[in-house]
């Protein structure tokens, strides 16, 4: 009868891999949740911007340029009238 040698990893080396392996996880898992957190702002910032022009260009081709509106810029009055239009 031949003898078969069978080789493999003890527990301690595999309970020691997998601590390294978490440790490393735990490193770099905050940074890839706010990278994800800044993108899903952006994101969100582009529709909003993306919402607000389309809204400007439908109230410019019914009431024609923004420049007939009378809107000077940054004034309380202005932002009445935006809101109006």
């Amino acid at each position: 009868m031949k003898k078969i040698n069978h080789r493999a990893f003890t527990l301690a080396e595999v309970l020691i891999t997998l601590g390294i392996i978490g440790i490393v996880a735990a490193m770099t898992l905050p940074a890839l949740i706010s990278d994800h957190k800044a993108k899903v702002i952006a994101n969100k910032l582009k529709k909003v911007q993306s919402t607000f022009a389309q809204a400007l260009l439908m109230a410019e081709n019914e009431y024609g340029p923004l420049d007939s509106w009378g809107v000077v810029k940054d004034t309380k009055e202005s932002a009445e009238i935006l809101g109006k239009e």
